[in-house]
């Protein structure tokens, strides 16, 4: 195998876009793309008002520092959330972070009613990739919420766009195969990640 593409949903679609943007140019194969839906994007306290973190109380800054330092693994502090200086904290969790010009073309996908994955916080990615120029396709769910079960029509366009990328990216990396790559089985694809 000489190259890679990740993809993943909910927790493991917020793992996807942290290795394809984190890690991915460090990474042993080639990152070619990442797809993904509902994973978190960002972790910013304001963008997740559908726990009750946005309201601006003492409260509410307490509840936000208690979810956000388990999900990072660091203090944050409710002074900290109050002040909008806990940047560094949520870093290593909000993949909206790490975007550069060098991050591998993105497929994402998230319900407009999610209860589980703040919606707001999934313009703050696309804000990232639009800075950066990097290649990706956006679906939006308008009826569903984290099962993104409502929308089966979108549902079929985003497994459309899916091949269309694995037909893209992955011809890139067929075309530059190493010399020494078995000839009988070409590039690796899809099925040889299962």
């Amino acid at each position: 195998m000489d190259w890679m593409s990740i993809s993943g949903g909910p927790a493991g679609g917020c793992l996807a876009l942290l290795y394809a943007y984190r890690d991915g140019a460090a990474s042993p194969l080639p990152m070619r793309a990442v797809f993904e839906m509902v994973g978190p994007p960002s972790f910013c306290h304001e963008d997740w008002g559908i726990y009750g973190l946005a309201e601006g109380t003492q409260d509410s800054h307490a509840a936000a520092a208690g979810l956000f330092s388990v999900m990072a693994g660091q203090e944050i502090t409710p002074g900290m959330i109050a002040a909008n200086s806990y940047t560094e904290q949520i870093r290593g969790i909000s993949a909206d972070m790490w975007v550069t010009e060098q991050s591998p073309p993105t497929l994402a996908a998230y319900g407009v009613h999610d209860r589980i994955c703040s919606f707001p916080s999934v313009a703050r990615l696309i804000r990232a990739l639009e800075q950066h120029h990097v290649p990706y396709d956006y679906i939006e769910f308008p009826h569903s919420g984290h099962g993104l079960r409502n929308d089966g029509r979108l549902y079929e366009a985003y497994m459309d766009k899916m091949e269309e990328y694995l037909d893209k990216y992955t011809q890139q990396a067929q075309k530059s195969a190493p010399a020494g790559f078995p000839p009988d089985r070409g590039a690796p694809n899809i099925l040889d990640l299962y």
